[in-house]
């Protein structure tokens, strides 16, 4: 009956999911297609519960050495709530946050995905306790995210790192984030560079260009504070215009969407910033084949390292410049590793990490001070 409860719970868990991640849906319209996916689910534990679902030889599977390890309740457990995993900087931090654990003896290590949706975040997060981790970290999705949960949270023992600005100190261990209005600036300090250089070389005493914005998804805090960042800075030169601004969903095929609308609606532009260098990926692809790539500049934004990450883009020319930004899991892990080693250690209430813009000249400098440890 345990097995059977498991997978009932599971079944429940996959159909209210999928209700909940949905676009620029109203909280009526969510609370709806809430209502409709319980009752759904409940329609599927009857079939289940009828066809013997609890029977375990027909349920039981050999779990992974890695599932084995993340239920292993010798070891403590570290426990990482993204606010969405569809985003390729948040799902490459996941991943390198797993590996880095395993190296860490004694601990074992869970990833949540809130997949955008607040309010399912908050209910990830009033079940977290239960589990009785020694680290939470948190990326929250938005500034709904009640302090009071993690207080809470933080009262009952459970040491906290969040990794987003707008979290007050008081409700963590430590606050580890880039400032994601700083990467707008760059990028837009990034675009005035390139066409003042334009118009010096053209002979013009105006800076002029047409400039297009590809955000993430609309209701996310990161596309928010890069995109109004980044049209501040364009105001330095008023004959700049940004003519397209749309948001995607942080892929490829979303890039590749948004600049095909783009180019129906405008026609030609200078600049294209990106909010991540998978959609200034697609981007590029898409410009190369319409033959349009040698004269529009492409910013994306992580620089993470890798096949097809923003600096490889770089040296590769595929885009223009990406915006480094630091991994903060990176930096909670190192937190762990030093109170594991040092149970007195004190992390610092607040860790701010700068942005750094790095294109074709700079690629080569900033690659080595990452490899000197300065990155």
């Amino acid at each position: 009956m345990l097995i059977l409860h498991r997978y009932l719970s599971f079944l429940v868990f996959s159909a209210v999911t999928l209700a909940l991640v949905s676009c620029e849906e109203s909280d009526d319209a969510k609370q709806a297609r809430y209502a409709k996916a319980m009752e759904n689910a409940k329609v599927m534990l009857k079939v289940v519960s009828a066809s013997g679902a609890d029977d375990p030889s027909k349920q039981q599977r050999e779990l992974t050495p890695e599932e084995k390890a993340a239920e292993d309740p010798t070891k403590k457990l570290i426990v990482f709530c993204a606010s969405s995993l569809n985003d390729p900087f948040q799902r490459l931090q996941a991943d390198m946050m797993r590996a880095a654990v395993r190296t860490l003896d004694g601990y074992r290590y869970k990833v949540l995905d809130a997949a955008g949706d607040v309010s399912k975040q908050l209910d990830i997060l009033g079940q977290v306790p239960n589990q009785q981790p020694v680290w939470l970290l948190v990326s929250p999705v938005e500034d709904r995210l009640s302090a009071a949960v993690l207080e809470s949270m933080k009262s009952s023992g459970v040491k906290i790192v969040a990794l987003d600005q707008r979290v007050p100190e008081s409700s963590c261990e430590a606050l580890i984030f880039t400032d994601q209005a700083k990467i707008g600036q760059l990028a837009g300090q990034v675009a005035l560079k390139a066409l003042r250089r334009k118009a010096e070389t053209e002979g013009k005493k105006q800076v002029t260009g047409r400039v297009v914005q590809v955000r993430g998804p609309d209701d996310a805090f990161v596309s928010k504070a890069r995109g109004e960042a980044f049209a501040e800075a364009l105001k330095a030169e008023p004959g700049i215009v940004l003519v397209h601004d749309a948001g995607a969903d942080w892929t490829p095929e979303g890039g590749k969407k948004c600049i095909d609308e783009a180019r129906r609606l405008q026609g030609t532009f200078d600049v294209i910033f990106a909010q991540n260098d998978a959609m200034a990926r697609g981007i590029s692809e898409v410009l190369t084949t319409a033959q349009q790539r040698d004269n529009v500049l492409i910013i994306g934004v992580d620089g993470t390292g890798g096949r097809d990450g923003g600096i490889d883009l770089v040296r590769r020319g595929v885009i223009d410049a990406t915006i480094w930004q630091p991994m903060p899991l990176e930096t909670a892990f190192s937190l762990i590793q030093k109170t594991a080693n040092d149970p007195k250690f004190k992390p610092e209430h607040r860790y701010e990490r700068e942005p750094i813009a790095i294109t074709p000249r700079t690629v080569d400098e900033f690659l080595r001070g990452a490899a000197a440890g300065g990155k």
